[in-house]
């Protein structure tokens, strides 16, 4: 596994570091965009963290940091942020492995959320945490809020990739395999087979359904996708999941638009921005 991937480029005030992980004894990468005056004001910022994509790294989508950046200069009421862009690994599901050999979700949780708050001057409280990924990761982002809404106060999600459904089968889990498989890759598929509690546990209707009332009270949501995408059924799923669930949250579809982040973000991201900066609360 690539642990560290280093851009050739980077967009201005973004910044390639790592950090030691003790779960996999070595470097884990990840790049950081520190708003403009950070080193000279000494305030404390709001983090969002970025999930990218099956398929990429760190380094794959450091250009969101540009429309961040923009977002911010023509809004003076917006509140300067620290971008985290996270790596995920290609194809993790941002899930640990259930052999223990890829801790994707126990190094970010665990190892790099710690590290950004000890590193940087951040505030290190749910109230003051937001997360959004595409893809992979926008399924990540919200399966990251609901199961630790102690941590994160919103969650945009673009074209995620969610697995299960909102419909439980007659033994009282979600599992569909058939909608579900894609998360793990093909290595790990029987060890996730052989533990079925395993596999409706890695699926973000689990965790909402366990964390109901408290992600009404303190997780906002926020789910985009095009309409031409893919995935746009599992998103459907998920909103109405939610409506059922009388979680409030926001609900976008976009026409003629596929399975592409850079015109979801074209469209909608400064609406997401937006509404992380309604949901930090001071």
């Amino acid at each position: 596994m690539n642990f560290v991937n280093i851009p050739k480029e980077t967009p201005s005030g973004v910044s390639h570091k790592t950090f030691f992980s003790k779960l996999v004894n070595q470097d884990a990468g990840y790049n950081i965009y520190l708003p403009p005056g950070y080193d000279e004001t000494g305030e404390k910022y709001p983090v969002m963290y970025w999930l990218h994509g099956r398929g990429g790294n760190e380094s794959s989508d450091i250009w969101v940091a540009e429309h961040i950046k923009n977002y911010n200069a023509g809004n003076a009421a917006a509140n300067q942020m620290i971008i985290v862009f996270v790596n995920g690994t290609e194809s993790s599901g941002y899930r640990d492995s259930p052999d223990g050999s890829l801790p994707v979700e126990s190094i970010i949780i665990t190892e790099l959320i710690p590290h950004i708050d000890g590193a940087y001057r951040t505030n290190p409280n749910r109230t003051g945490r937001l997360i959004e990924g595409f893809s992979m990761g926008g399924n990540g982002a919200i399966y990251y809020a609901v199961k630790y809404p102690e941590l994160f106060c919103s969650a945009v999600a673009y074209a995620g990739a969610f697995s299960g459904g909102s419909v439980r089968a007659e033994d009282g889990s979600y599992l569909d395999w058939e909608n579900i498989s894609h998360l793990f890759p093909e290595r790990f598929e029987n060890l996730y087979r052989k533990n079925p509690a395993l596999v409706e546990q890695a699926t973000a209707y689990y965790w909402i359904a366990e964390n109901t009332d408290v992600i009404r009270r303190d997780v906002k949501i926020r789910i985009v996708c095009g309409a031409s995408d893919f995935l746009f059924d599992r998103n459907e799923i998920l909103h109405n999941y939610l409506n059922n669930s009388a979680l409030p949250h926001e609900y976008e579809s976009i026409q003629g638009v596929d399975h592409n982040i850079g015109e979801l973000y074209k469209i909608s991201g400064e609406r997401g921005l937006r509404f992380h900066n309604n949901n930090i609360l001071k």
